[in-house]
Formats: C-alpha cells, sequence, structure tokens
C-alpha cells in the first residue's frame, strides 16, 4: 500500500496505523488526537500530512526503519511543529510548514 488516509477520524489512538507498509499517511483535518507510536519502524513511510493546526499531538516516534528522513508536513508554530523540534528521535525528522 502506497498511501493511507484516515478520512473523517477524530481520534487515531496509540499504535492504530504503526508498522504499516504505507509510504504516505494523510491525517484529516477532522483528527482532534493523534496519539504516540503511530509511526514506528514503518520501513516505508516517507511523508506524513496533517490537515489541521489543531490537532493534539502525542510522541510521534518517527522512525522510517531505512534510516531515511521522514517528512511531516504541517502547519507553522502548531503542536506538530513542536513535537518534530522537541521528539527524542528527531534526527530521522524534518518538519515542512507547507500546510496553510
Amino acid at each position: 500500500m502506497a498511501e493511507i488516509d484516515l478520512a473523517n477520524v477524530e481520534i487515531v489512538g496509540k499504535r492504530a496505523v504503526g508498522f504499516g507498509r504505507y509510504k504516505i499517511l494523510h491525517v484529516p483535518a477532522s483528527c482532534r488526537v493523534f496519539a504516540g507510536g503511530n509511526l514506528v519502524k514503518n520501513g516505508y513511510l516517507k511523508d506524513v500530512y496533517f490537515h489541521s493546526p489543531d490537532t493534539e499531538i502525542d510522541d510521534l516516534i518517527c522512525q522510517s526503519g531505512d534510516g531515511e528522513k521522514i517528512r511531516i508536513h504541517g502547519f507553522p508554530g502548531t503542536a506538530v511543529e513542536l513535537e518534530c523540534e522537541t521528539d527524542p528521535y528527531h534526527p530521522p525528522i524534518v518538519f515542512v510548514p507547507d500546510m496553510k
């Protein structure tokens, strides 16, 4: 699977989408909470798009599995950007402030 879209979900629970075989993950604007452990050692993941500036996020734990950086796309000045800057696994994460 190359891409996963969570449609209109409001809460993505802990490890709900972790370990999948997808390259792109869209976290919809309807998502209020994105819990930790969802981006662990996927091995395929390249891009994650957060479509809301209001999504609460807890502990990204981003590890691509192949050593490549994972691009986290989101709104500047949001919890997503802050999490990218403070995540203990920060080296494999690149925040891309391209959502408007």
